[in-house]
């Protein structure tokens, strides 16, 4: 509790030295007057998104409060309505209303944005931008911070403008202090690493700042114009919205002129939270729910703006800075709204007896330690490129600012998640149907043709979304095989296709024509409705060209049969019985002999031939037509297995094994079928061991062969 509560109270007056430096950043030149309103909002903001955001966001420890990106785009806006305003003849006090109520009104809507987002879920698409995006982001809050460290410490700004004023010695003398306490710093948490370490080395660097001070008879007031102290204004004056005046004083129309600006504000904030929530993510290694810190973000800066206060979130930077004060709690973050509400009462003037030094070495500390890991040590986690484009958006947001720099990231995401992806090949497997063939069992005569023939059917398994690059690269590997002298079919499977833009539909067409001059056939599988959608409006007139099937087993089947028999040629001369088992069973004799155990049974289409789950009483000789084998579900739908042809045997692994049967048999032709029944089996094995022995030698050929063709085909899918 003490540890938190004191981490607290040191992050609110690191935050109250911002807070100050915000309200002078809107409310400066013509508006410089009323800059203790300004404060006073600052003040409030950061009180009421602190304790709101600390008690409802997923992040056990938090800060949020205004934040610079945001409240720099708030500076110009204010800084473009008030000459405007003074040309039209509003008066002072008019243009501060309305300055006022800007803020109040961006506030306003930047919470309904934030608690739509999160009631939509609109939070996790930040999940998708790539580490370096966020990297680069974080990097660039990490420079804001150093070069506001040293600001701080100096007195003036690091810009060229300034140059000759940081040779004064007495800037270079604040800022070696300031240096010098960051290094105290570091040296703490390397090597001390006690949660009241740095609490501890503060309190007691300002003690013995107060004491040399006193020796050196040198006054507050002398220490702070000399800028080795913070300064405070005099007094704060309290701005509420609804109960002021001045809401007759707003110029109403000034809001319409500047809405583009206005709107700005609100991407920023919304963007910028969830950069900073997944940057605190990196930083703590937690994984929380966006949604819900988008919610607790809107609930907390729809307070704010209803106490007057602006736009307020999330910080990267000084939730590290509470975390490393020994914050480890909600009690820290609650610990710092008190304190920063203690401030606003009057509390605010001890800042006054703060070295700036001590403040900058803090702020510096956590910056140069953030730029290290991401522009140091990132170099040995990430690809040259991922880096690269880490160090541009960094620069980006370094020269021309945060929003530049988001657009920028935006853009540099969206290319290298595209040149990422276009480093996947979208051939998943690339084979031949010597390599890959249809689940139709065929006899051996046929197996031996496409295993002389089978090379000329090329098979191309995609994958992913086919777009631009990669459909050219797909265009180019499918014309090199188009092109073999021996290639007649080329099959595309689209089963793990997502979709295809018109640079995928178009290297498609590119393809057909090519096929089409050497008189290859183009075959389509596995189109998913989008896919098959995208296809159709894109490929007007080749369509039709081109041969579709719903999986890649039916187009194999098809290109198969091509190949054996042709559509324009006539079927195969049929085979006798007799002849098919004496080439089975290397024997004439032993040919006749089986045929006397057999029982000849015709199937019409749809008959079955046995059920799944009955009890395996017989195999099939399937003499002639074509037998599907399906897998039964429970919701009454059948998955394909295989297809069984002419002079092929099937349920000969649940006649020898004894077991139920696994699956369902179904003619797809009218087919004529030789039953052997597991008694004339066990009459085989007592009458005529021969042949029950000859038998089971052509079954274990026939799995034999399958089980070579599965293992080369696993091989192939492995490689």
């Amino acid at each position: 509790m003490v540890r938190n509560v004191s981490a607290g109270v040191l992050t609110a007056v690191v935050c109250l030295v911002f807070n100050l430096s915000y309200a002078a950043l809107i409310f400066s030149g013509p508006l410089a007057f009323a800059l203790p309103l300004g404060v006073t909002a600052a003040m409030l903001s950061m009180t009421c998104v602190a304790l709101l955001v600390a008690i409802l966001s997923p992040f056990r420890t938090v800060v949020a409060g205004p934040e610079g990106n945001a409240v720099a785009l708030l500076a110009v806006t204010a800084a473009t309505m008030q000459p405007q305003l003074a040309s039209a003849g509003a008066s002072p006090h008019a243009i501060v209303a309305t300055v006022l109520w800007m803020m109040v009104l961006v506030t306003a809507v930047t919470a309904l944005a934030l608690i739509a987002l999160g009631s939509v879920r609109g939070g996790g698409w930040i999940r998708y931008v790539p580490f370096p995006v966020v990297g680069g982001f974080v990097a660039g809050t990490a420079w804001v911070l150093t070069v506001g460290a040293i600001k701080v410490a100096a007195g003036i700004p690091p810009d060229l403008a300034h140059a000759r004023a940081y040779a004064d010695p007495l800037v270079l003398a604040r800022l070696g202090a300031a240096v010098a306490f960051a290094a105290l710093v570091a040296a703490e948490a390397r090597y001390v690493k006690k949660a009241l370490g740095v609490p501890v080395l503060l309190v007691g660097v300002v003690v013995l700042f107060a004491l040399a001070l006193w020796a050196l008879h040198v006054a507050p007031l002398a220490a702070q114009q000399a800028g080795w102290l913070v300064k405070a204004p005099e007094r704060l004056h309290i701005w509420t919205p609804w109960t002021s005046h001045d809401l007759n004083a707003v110029v109403w129309p000034a809001f319409g002129r500047a809405s583009g600006e206005l709107l700005t504000v609100v991407i920023v904030a919304v963007v910028t939270i969830l950069f900073n929530a997944t940057g605190l993510e990196l930083e703590t290694e937690d994984d929380v729910d966006l949604d819900h810190e988008l919610r607790a973000e809107g609930i907390a800066n729809l307070a704010s703006a209803l106490v007057g206060g602006f736009v307020g979130y999330l910080s990267l930077n000084r939730t590290l800075l509470l975390r490393r004060f020994g914050g480890s709690d909600r009690v820290a973050g609650v610990a710092l709204a008190a304190a920063s509400a203690l401030l606003l009462l009057g509390g605010w003037r001890a800042i006054a007896v703060v070295p700036t030094f001590v403040l900058a070495g803090l702020l510096l500390s956590l910056g140069v330690q953030l730029l290290y890991r991401w522009l140091i040590a990132a170099r040995g986690q990430l690809a040259p490129l991922e880096y690269g484009a880490l160090l541009l958006i960094f620069g980006v947001i370094v020269v021309w600012g945060f929003l530049t720099g988001l657009i920028v990231g935006v853009v540099a995401g969206a290319l290298l998640f595209a040149f990422n992806y276009s480093r996947i090949d979208v051939v998943k497997h690339s084979m031949t149907g010597a390599q890959r063939r249809s689940s139709l069992v065929r006899p051996l005569e046929e197996l031996a043709i496409l295993a002389d023939d089978g090379w000329s059917i090329r098979i191309f398994e995609l994958q992913g979304f086919v777009f631009f690059g990669m459909a050219d690269r797909l265009f180019r590997n499918a014309k090199a095989e188009i092109e073999r002298p021996n290639t007649r079919f080329c099959v595309f499977d689209f089963r793990m296709v997502v979709g295809m833009d018109a640079s995928g539909v178009s290297s498609f067409v590119k393809a057909y024509r090519a096929a089409e001059a050497r008189g290859v056939r183009l075959v389509f599988s596995g189109m998913n409705e989008r896919v098959a959608n995208d296809w159709v409006s894109g490929a007007a007139g080749v369509h039709d060209g081109i041969e579709h099937f719903g999986g890649l087993d039916h187009a194999l089947e098809w290109c198969e049969d091509q190949l054996i028999v042709p559509d324009d040629q006539p079927d195969l001369p049929h085979v006798p019985l007799g002849d098919w088992l004496e080439y089975e069973l290397r024997s004439a004799d032993l040919a006749q002999r089986l045929l006397a155990y057999l029982q000849p049974r015709t199937f019409g289409v749809g008959e079955a031939l046995c059920r799944q789950n009955e009890h395996a009483e017989s195999m099939f000789f399937i003499e002639s037509g074509r037998v599907r084998v399906v897998l039964e579900n429970d919701d009454g739908s059948h998955l394909r297995l295989r297809s069984l042809g002419d002079r092929t045997i099937l349920g000969e692994i649940g006649l020898y094994r004894d077991t139920r049967r696994s699956a369902t048999a179904l003619a797809d032709r009218p087919s004529v079928v030789h039953v052997l029944t597991a008694g004339a089996l066990t009459a085989m094995e007592v009458g005529d061991p021969a042949l029950a022995a000859s038998l089971t030698a052509a079954i274990i050929r026939s799995l034999g062969e399958r089980l070579e063709y599965q293992s080369g085909l696993v091989a192939n899918l492995q490689r």
